[in-house]
């Protein structure tokens, strides 16, 4: 039997959103402690989290590193419940950039580690936690463009000295056309209606000074569909509504015309096939 945690970096605490960067997990049966973390550069994270230095990340990642390798030193040899106990003291719950998830419990598989199987399905395979929704949306409105020959869409810094950020899919225009894709499969009421409000103040700031023509932003809206709770749902209603107050062009990415709308709206800013320059 092992017993692990998920580690998480959650740079933001008002909103509660992180990225499962880590496995931690501690095995029963040869009373040692094992842990696998995310490379320092990783640009899931950072592509996310973008308003959120790089260095941050990194730092942070390199702390826990050491942390961990010091309680790996520190675990062997022990009695296996004082281990057990040592492990469960270090990953209980607490506040900070760095975050475990409660911790959980596996059978030990009868070959290959426990670690690297856990990595595979839950950091690198993360796929369906809350960071890596968008960054899927993203890859996929990306992978159509590119299938329709549409190329000037990129990752790219809009904004001031004041509010500088880098969004996923910009028009290389002088009159930039944005796409930002949002999805809302936060864990809790706050994280679903605080990433509304984060995003509906920054898209508020950019084209009150001009920054953004309201006409060329488009938002595609994608909803959980793991929610299980009124509240949960409730949340999200109050959070759809704060994006369609904005002065923009919202939809819904899984109906069944939001393909063909994304096409026409990245078609008016294409650079290189006519659109505004």
């Amino acid at each position: 039997m092992a017993h692990y945690v998920i580690v998480r970096f959650r740079p933001l605490l008002e909103t509660g959103e992180y990225a499962n960067v880590g496995i931690v997990a501690f095995d029963e049966n040869s009373v040692a402690l094992e842990y696998k973390l995310a490379p320092r550069r990783f640009r899931r994270v950072t592509q996310f989290f973008d308003n959120v230095d790089a260095e941050i990340y990194s730092d942070s990642m390199l702390f826990i590193d050491k942390e961990l390798a010091d309680l790996s030193l520190f675990v062997s040899g022990k009695p296996r419940d004082t281990a057990l106990g040592i492990f469960s003291s270090f990953v209980r719950q607490r506040e900070g950039i760095i975050v475990f998830s409660p911790v959980r419990s596996v059978m030990t598989p009868e070959s290959g580690s426990v670690v690297d199987q856990l990595f595979d399905r839950l950091v690198r395979r993360n796929i369906d936690g809350p960071p890596m929704r968008e960054l899927r949306m993203v890859r996929k409105i990306q992978s159509s463009l590119k299938r329709a020959h549409i190329n000037s869409f990129k990752a790219r810094r809009v904004g001031d000295e004041l509010m500088p950020l880098r969004l996923p899919l910009v028009s290389g225009s002088s009159r930039p056309f944005v796409i930002k894709p949002m999805a809302f499969d936060q864990k809790t009421t706050l994280g679903i209606i605080d990433h509304a409000n984060i995003w509906r103040e920054r898209l508020s700031y950019f084209i009150e000074k001009n920054i953004l023509d309201p006409k060329n932003i488009l938002i595609p809206i994608e909803r959980s569909t793991k929610f299980d709770d009124e509240l949960l749902e409730d949340a999200f209603d109050v959070a759809s509504d704060q994006i369609h107050r904005l002065p923009v062009e919202v939809i819904d990415y899984e109906s069944p015309s939001a393909d063909q709308t994304i096409m026409d709206f990245a078609r008016r800013g294409d650079v290189y096939r006519g659109g505004l320059r």
